[in-house]
């Protein structure tokens, strides 16, 4: 499905404390990109609210075609002014207008307006997910023009590669990529919006609940379509935190825990919850229980906004890396493209698989990104940001991890590095490729290389929870591969480069030879005439000093093999 747009949408927020903070989203070659960071970058905190009160404002109407819209927008306008439309379709040709209104108030009337149809459910549900009847009464007015709609998916492959072959340098086609395979503005929303019907769900009978997003959702590293990670808090605030009731005296009566066990209760509860989204949420469908995994949770689809989404109720370790990973990305606006193009790298040439396993994941590529990028001086370690937090950033989970860091960004100084995303590309494939994985681990909390403390082929130190690896689940097969890709990256990022600088552009020049991988449809090239040899005690070799391996390029007509320098 193609990421298509027909509108630019602009807005401004203003945060807590009074700051003015000015986010947009633009067009890009009539494509959606994602906001971009101003000056005075907006707070985890702060993005989680705005976009919480979005949804808390806004309402999702089925509707027959786009020649429903004028009709639409009149019915809305009778509960409040509307403050934004976005237009959206799926694969099976259903139609979706995405109603933001001015007031909260505004939607609440609206759902409360609704019916359930000519024949009561057993058990009526009311959501922020309408539909609209057709109208019995013809109108002579003329429809007012329908927004194209806007999909939350990746740009087709045809549109990509016209991006990347009319850009003018290798760090513009970074970008490029980076701008039509990022979440948009539809994603994010959507994803909002199905944490806040799961939350006003439960919120009679819970009204402190919250479900926060987590994940690529918020931290700016998603791309379009990815998965909706949500941490449901049914009291509503930090665990551990107390609640305050000083000077009341009316109490609630309360349910006791018969199990002394947390985790058989988090199961139950979950249990539960599967239940009762499978039986009365509209929506949401193909639930599985995963509840004896560590972190137990609930996969579901959403059929109505086409999003998969995994539920969890004791994660909040995991709330608080999103917020350092969105702060990563805010620092400097080359962390996140500079991302995604390693992470589609690693998809094409078949390192990184949907399904967990033994190989590499995004997750880890992120974290072996950010650690380069602190050995380059363009991102503090997170041990800067724990020496220069405040008192308002202490923050422990109920398990006590400590995940207390600098939350403002404004008086953090700026990098000095001024490399460009193609150097910068170049010096990631070049870094690891020599890294010695058998003796050394990564630690993002330093910033620097650190012993091994564990066995494993690859040991990324987890920034939140020290004593875990983040890569452990990474055998010794798939480290050697992925050094070998590297190696040869390497080798592909110096010839594209080599080629830009001599003006030998053709149809596959730049980044697109280098996403060419075997896993790529978009980027699928004809095999090279040259194949490259790695040996593999170079591979582990002690002594970081050893030499990139060369291509070795078979003679035409001979058996021979001779070594071309680059």
């Amino acid at each position: 499905m193609a990421l298509r747009m027909l509108k630019l949408f602009s807005f401004r927020a203003v945060s807590p404390k009074g700051r003015l903070v000015g986010y947009q989203v633009e067009s890009y070659k009539g494509l959606m990109r994602i906001p971009v960071r101003s000056r005075h970058c907006m707070s985890f905190n702060d993005m989680l609210e705005f976009r919480r009160e979005q949804a808390q404002k806004s309402v999702v109407i089925q509707v027959y075609s786009d020649h429903s819209y004028n009709h639409l927008t009149k019915l809305c306008n009778e509960y409040g002014p509307i403050k934004e439309t976005l237009y959206y379709t799926t694969p099976t040709d259903l139609h979706f207008i995405l109603v933001e209104f001015e007031k909260k108030e505004s939607a609440r009337k609206i759902m409360e307006s609704g019916s359930f149809g000519q024949k009561m459910p057993p058990v009526p549900c009311v959501s922020p997910f309408l539909w609209m009847r057709a109208s019995s009464i013809k109108s002579s007015e003329k429809d007012d023009v329908c927004p194209k709609p806007v999909q939350d998916s990746e740009a087709k492959k045809e549109i990509l590669l016209q991006n990347l072959h009319e850009a003018q340098s290798f760090s513009d086609q970074i970008k490029s990529l980076y701008n039509l395979t990022a979440m948009g503005e539809l994603g994010i929303r959507l994803r909002f919006l199905t944490s806040r019907q799961l939350e006003l769900a439960l919120s009679g009978a819970f009204p402190f609940c919250k479900a926060l997003p987590f994940g690529s959702s918020v931290n700016g590293f998603g791309k379009a379509g990815c998965d909706l990670d949500l941490v449901l808090q049914l009291g509503g605030m930090e665990e551990g935190q107390e609640t305050k009731t000083e000077g009341a005296r009316l109490v609630y009566h309360n349910k006791n825990s018969q199990s002394s066990n947390g985790r058989a209760l988090v199961q139950r509860h979950m249990e539960v919850l599967a239940d009762f989204m499978q039986h009365f949420l509209p929506g949401f469908s193909n639930i599985q229980r995963i509840l004896h995994a560590r972190v137990p949770i609930i996969k579901s689809k959403h059929n109505l906004t086409l999003i998969e989404c995994d539920i969890s109720m004791t994660n909040m370790t995991a709330l608080h890396m999103s917020e350092f990973l969105y702060l990563m990305g805010e620092i400097d606006n080359r962390v996140r493209p500079l991302v995604f193009v390693i992470k589609r790298w690693a998809q094409a040439t078949g390192l990184t698989n949907p399904t967990p396993g033994r190989w590499v994941s995004n997750f880890s590529l992120t974290l072996l990104t950010l650690f380069y990028l602190q050995k380059k001086e363009v991102l503090p370690s997170l041990g800067t940001l724990i020496r220069l937090a405040g008192p308002n950033d202490k923050r422990f989970t109920a398990e006590g991890v400590n995940c207390s860091f600098l939350r403002d960004l404004s008086n953090l100084a700026l990098s000095k590095n001024k490399d460009d995303l193609e150097t910068l590309l170049k010096g990631f494939f070049e870094f690891y490729s020599t890294f010695d994985y058998g003796s050394r681990g990564l630690s993002l909390v330093t910033g620097n290389e650190i012993p091994k403390a564990d066995h494993s082929p690859l040991f990324i130190e987890n920034p939140l929870e020290r004593y875990l690896n983040v890569s452990k689940n990474i055998s010794m097969e798939e480290t050697v591969r992925l050094k070998v890709e590297l190696q040869n990256a390497l080798w592909i990022t110096e010839q594209a480069l080599e080629e830009v600088t001599s003006v030998k552009k053709d149809l596959k020049w730049g980044l697109i030879k280098l996403l060419a991988g075997p896993n790529s449809a978009a980027f699928k090239m004809p095999k090279p005439k040259t194949f490259r040899l790695v040996e593999m005690q170079d591979l582990f070799a002690e002594d970081s000093s050893v030499s990139h391996p060369q291509p070795l390029v078979k003679v035409k007509g001979s058996n021979k093999v001779n070594h071309k320098r680059r």
